[in-house]
């Protein structure tokens, strides 16, 4: 969908009248995501024209009250014509178009032209392009390839078992568009499988009641003996709000059968088999959000052959979840954005590409660290995000060295490393502070080595 892109905003200045305004500025600003310098509602979905022209569109001018919308291939200047309460609404335009003037006569639009538009995708990370845990997940390694377990960043893998498909990054097969996919390598025979992502509560404002769109790329791999069948859901959580059950599949059941949901969850949808080729297609589907006491959303998409061989692929990239009837094309977001919006949820102090494990990667020394009147080192780590809620914290010793977990610090006048175990004192979602060490003298400054994740993950 068209948006307005403002390559720098200089915020708002209610007291200059509009016309007088630089193309930068703005009398108001509210509910508005400049990340990445697109003019687009934060929460509240967006009502507007759907845009017949095809092309860049570069001018869009709104020519009367009631939401009648011009749009230019070009840039063009518009302007209403000189004559007061005007009852044929003159608007003179520069261009190469003619004529250079259009009246409420020459330009008349059919109601059903006019449709919700909502500029907002509610799915984090659908290109799966962020991945802070790391690119590849099996059965070893920090995190395993195991049932209801977050791996490529918001999104879950859920599975008849453990160690059932192995999940990594592609970024071989992917879309021409694209640039990364999620891949599900199968592991473990004739087991269902598949990925799932929670929304939660603060942004499913505006859905209760409501249609919305599901919308996904995927294929299969070109040598695949059994896997070629996808099933696809939006749920609906009505326990308490964001406090759910995200093992969400009481019974796979048997191929042909949708999973039976646990306790509290609803499928809003009625899932039908999509038929995977050695290309990437997009599937969609359309879910009324009827649960009044709806509290979370999620988006489910997984394989529903009872037979599935060892080594057969699927890839899936480009989820999103749109309000209203029609699918969206998807939008790939700027990288930092993504990111930033990610670490919401998870955050690492590892290094973006390094997969957090022990021992592993370069160092962390947060800041120069003190020791209070107790003999104990206090530090503080500050994450770059404020977090959902206060976060988990897992600790990871560095290659300075030290057993699992362990952290390290280091006089600053005597030197030498001494390995700890760091203590969580609080976190809140914007900080934690860190306690370790014993029998220190109190007031000496030291540096400190280690790593962390956080977690405020549904």
């Amino acid at each position: 969908m068209p948006v307005i892109h403002n390559k720098r905003f200089l915020g708002i200045a209610p007291k200059i009248s509009a016309h007088l305004l630089r193309e930068e500025q703005a009398q108001i600003a509210q509910d508005v995501n400049l990340w990445s310098q697109s003019l687009r509602p934060l929460v509240k979905p967006l009502i507007g024209p759907r845009l017949t022209k095809e092309g860049p569109i570069q001018t869009l001018h709104r020519y009367r009250d009631d939401s009648v919308w011009l749009c230019w291939l070009q840039d063009v200047n518009a302007t209403q014509g000189p004559i007061n309460d005007d009852p044929i609404q003159r608007l003179y335009f520069t261009g190469t178009d003619k004529p250079r003037v259009t009246t409420n006569y020459l330009y008349a639009i059919e109601d059903d032209e006019i449709v919700s538009s909502p500029d907002r995708n509610y799915v984090l990370n659908g290109d799966m392009q962020i991945a802070q845990r790391g690119t590849a997940f099996t059965s070893t390694g920090t995190y395993p390839n195991n049932d209801d377990a977050y791996l490529l960043d918001q999104w879950v893998l859920l599975s008849d078992g453990n160690d059932i498909v192995d999940v990594s990054q592609e970024t071989t097969t992917i879309p021409a568009d694209g640039l990364t996919a999620a891949k599900l390598d199968v592991e473990t025979a004739n087991k269902k499988f598949g990925i799932i992502q929670f929304i939660e509560n603060r942004n499913i404002a505006g859905l209760i009641g409501q249609t919305v769109t599901l919308s996904f790329k995927a294929r299969k791999g070109a040598a695949n003996a059994t896997v070629d069948t996808l099933r696809c859901a939006v749920l609906v959580w009505d326990g308490t709000a964001d406090a759910l059950t995200s093992d969400i599949v009481s019974a796979w059941n048997v191929e042909g059968t949708n999973p039976t949901p646990v306790a509290n969850w609803t499928i809003e949808n009625t899932p039908a088999n999509l038929a995977l080729t050695n290309a990437y297609q997009t599937f969609t589907a359309q879910a009324a959000i009827d649960t009044p006491s709806a509290k979370n959303l999620a988006v489910f998409i997984w394989c529903d052959n009872g037979d599935a061989t060892v080594g057969d692929l699927i890839y899936i990239t480009d989820v999103d979840l749109y309000l209203g009837t029609v699918a969206q094309p998807f939008e790939h977001g700027a990288f930092d954005d993504v990111l930033m919006e990610c670490q919401r949820h998870f955050e690492t102090s590892f290094d973006y590409g390094t997969a957090p494990a022990d021992g592993t990667g370069n160092y962390w020394s947060p800041s120069t660290a003190s020791v209070i009147s107790t003999g104990v080192i206090v530090m503080q780590c500050h994450w770059q995000n404020s977090k959902r809620v206060a976060p988990s914290v897992t600790f990871f010793n560095s290659d300075i060295g030290g057993t699992a977990g362990q952290w390290a610090y280091r006089n600053i006048g005597a030197g030498g490393y001494t390995a700890f175990t760091p203590t969580l004192g609080f976190a809140t979602r914007r900080m934690a502070s860190v306690n370790g060490g014993t029998g220190l003298t109190g007031g000496n400054a030291f540096l400190v080595y280690g790593n962390w994740t956080s977690s405020a993950e549904l």
